[in-house]
């Protein structure tokens, strides 16, 4: 009971599951992956939608991340990825495509940040099937 108060204190909506329709990871469940809080959105800051006693708070991401966060969705203008995913502390990125999950990574720790170029590396655990 513990822990299901403490996800859903971070849950914009509170009946909200981690896993969704056709057992696809929720965005709470990879962010409790990812920074260790179950929030609803990945945008920095707090954003509030209503006024007066109706308004409504929606949960952010509190801090920058170990490893960060990208979504094609951000290109198609139905979400904001806020600075503290995409910019983590290692050189390390979740990836959300339209239908599953990958991985972005550069072999050196810093090059995040780096002015130089650097070699990131992508794996697609998709990548092998003949489909």
């Amino acid at each position: 009971q513990q822990v299901d108060r403490l996800l859903l204190r971070d849950m914009d909506c509170k009946d909200t599951s981690l896993v969704v329709e056709h057992g696809y990871c929720g965005q709470e469940l990879v962010n409790l992956l990812l920074f260790g809080r179950a929030v609803s959105n990945v945008f920095d800051g707090v954003t509030e939608i209503g006024e007066g006693p109706d308004v409504m708070v929606l949960q952010r991401v509190p801090h920058r991340s170990r490893a960060g966060y990208l979504t094609l969705m951000e290109h198609f203008g139905n979400c904001r990825v806020g600075e503290r995913l995409k910019d983590p502390v290692h050189p390390v990125w979740v990836v959300c495509s339209e239908s599953h999950y990958t991985v972005l990574f550069a072999k050196r720790e810093g090059a995040a940040g780096a002015d130089e170029a650097s070699d990131l590396w992508y794996w697609d655990q998709l990548g092998m099937q003949d489909e």
